[in-house]
């Protein structure tokens, strides 16, 4: 009974972590934060429209395929059509600098202040808020728990804290603390949510009870979230170091060494793992073995993160443009000079790639 009770409870976490048909409705496109998405991408890509939010944009959008949803330097969270139009917006105190979550007719995001808001996706109305200890600086992820009824929400602070509150009610539910910082996403996978901390740690949390089924340290604070595949985690730290750990056996598989921090949340498909450097590197690695398979250099440093779309890698740049590269190779296929720089992770949604830049427009382009 305990194995169909899990592999039941598997195959509802599981259909979540696939990107939602039509929508990008979480930071990197699913749960497990892979960034991938089999759809292909022609380019040149041209521009359909720019939204002015007034301010400098981090935030990372997501869409459900008709609206769109960013936040910006001001506080504000903006819902768009798509046609650039406004339909609301939402002013929070201070900076949301992370991507929103859409999740069953919510929006959910935090700021710099530390709140944690639930609104209403049609009409910007506040459903609920709740206050944690220290900024939210990225995005919630969520997952649906065995009774099919709780649907829980994750975030962390910079309290110390990963959060779990009940997606309805607002109800804080647990929280972990760790011995420093959380500002990244956690992935979830295997009714866990695993996530790199400023201590330097790799937590894996029970995602029921928030208590620890195990830590893996590695050795600096890590920056940028964890990608899952297959029971690995990929990360890398701010001391330019880049891992792979398997979560069965809690080991480091292999660890490559650059002389820039990761920011950049990676990317992964099949056969590659795509990690973006503030030194303006993007390494390509063998899933496997961690061999440097290419490197390509852009002219800026990156903190925004790539995505893989089919055969190609999307590369957000400080410089200001969109890079496009071919995955195999990592040779460059096309470049969009936006003019401003870019923090903001794109996302892709049917024939269309939302962005935001520093310059405070989001842009729209046709794909």
């Amino acid at each position: 009974m305990k194995t169909i009770f899990l592999n039941i409870f598997l195959f509802i976490i599981s259909s979540l972590f696939a990107q939602q048909k039509g929508s990008w409705n979480i930071y990197r496109g699913n749960a497990s934060l892979e960034a991938h998405l089999e759809q292909k991408i022609q380019t040149p890509i041209k521009l359909l429209w720019k939204f002015q939010t007034g301010e400098i944009i981090k935030s990372s959008p997501v869409s459900d395929g008709k609206m769109v949803f960013i936040g910006n330097n001001a506080g504000n969270v903006y819902c768009i059509d798509d046609k650039g139009k406004l339909v609301w917006k939402h002013q929070s105190a201070t900076s949301v600098e992370a991507a929103p979550l859409l999740l069953d007719n919510t929006v959910y995001f935090g700021n710099l202040e530390g709140i944690f808001y639930a609104l209403d996706v049609k009409t910007g109305i506040e459903k609920w808020k709740f206050t944690s200890g220290g900024q939210i600086s990225n995005s919630a992820n969520y997952a649906l728990l065995p009774d099919k009824k709780s649907m829980r929400v994750f975030f962390g602070s910079y309290d110390y804290h990963l959060y779990s509150l009940d997606a309805i009610s607002g109800k804080m539910i647990w929280k972990y603390e760790t011995n420093n910082y959380v500002n990244v996403t956690p992935a979830i996978t295997s009714g866990m949510a695993v996530f790199g901390g400023c201590d330097g740690n790799i937590h894996a949390v029970n995602l029921q009870q928030g208590t620890a089924k195990f830590s893996i340290p590695l050795e600096i604070y890590i920056a940028s979230s964890v990608l899952i595949s297959n029971q690995r985690a990929y990360a890398g730290n701010y001391e330019g170091e880049f891992f792979c750990v398997d979560l069965n056996t809690k080991k480091i598989l292999w660890k490559k060494k650059d002389n820039s921090p990761y920011i950049s949340s990676p990317a992964g498909s099949s056969k590659y793992i795509i990690a973006c450097t503030q030194n303006k590197m993007v390494n390509c690695f063998d899933k496997k073995t961690g061999a440097l398979v290419w490197v390509y250099k852009t002219g800026g440093k990156i903190t925004a993160s790539p995505i893989i779309s089919s055969n190609k890698v999307v590369i957000p740049s400080g410089d200001g443009r969109i890079y496009f590269l071919d995955l195999e190779k990592g040779t460059e296929l096309y470049q969009y000079d936006i003019g401003s720089p870019i923090h903001s992770t794109p996302a892709i949604v049917g024939k269309k790639l939302f962005i935001g830049a520093e310059d405070g427009y989001l842009y729209c382009f046709g794909i």
